[in-house]
């Protein structure tokens, strides 16, 4: 795509019948070129099917795979393999069921980066299911993995949810 920008500074100063008319509507134009991006590395991924009392450490498949830009992500496995070093944005949502605790945990070569709690466990007889979403920005290199699992040491309790009314997913992003 090429934009265009209406411009007056290639005007001559010496010839004001030429400044005039250029003034009036009749200005140069000036092609201004997109920024030249480079590789452009994505996925998105969500589960098909819910998870019941998984374990401690235990890594979160998302299957379903809607994009995968650059194939770093395995949906048999649930680890980003990164294809191109930079800045990346990692971010997943867990939905937990009703009567639930957990804590997930996202992991870079085996480093915690960040974490989040959802817990659903009710105290009356309304209950209902819950969503909780951690995001990171990190610096990466070729072949270091992320993934995103249940807490190393808190035992989890409950299940995980994904349906159409509430997905549970993973996505990351290369940005620079």
């Amino acid at each position: 795509m090429v934009n265009c920008l209406k411009t007056e500074d290639s005007l001559s100063d010496n010839n004001s019948e030429n400044e005039e008319q250029n003034l009036k509507g009749n200005a140069v134009e000036k092609r201004i070129l997109p920024r030249s991006f480079g590789q452009v590395v994505a996925f998105y991924a969500y589960m098909s099917k819910p998870q019941n009392n998984p374990g401690a450490r235990h890594t979160l498949v998302f299957d379903v795979l809607r994009t995968n830009i650059y194939s770093g992500y395995n949906g048999a496995t649930g680890i980003f393999t990164v294809p191109t070093s930079g800045v990346y944005i990692f971010t997943f949502t867990v939905r937990a069921t009703c009567n639930s605790h957990f804590s997930f945990e996202i992991v870079q070569n085996g480093i915690v980066q960040g974490s989040v709690v959802v817990d659903t466990i009710s105290q009356n007889a309304v209950c209902s299911s819950a969503h909780s979403t951690g995001t990171i920005v990190t610096s990466t290199l070729r072949g270091d993995t992320v993934l995103v699992r249940t807490h190393s040491t808190n035992q989890p309790f409950g299940g995980i949810q994904s349906n159409d009314q509430g997905r549970s997913s993973f996505a990351g992003w290369l940005i620079d």
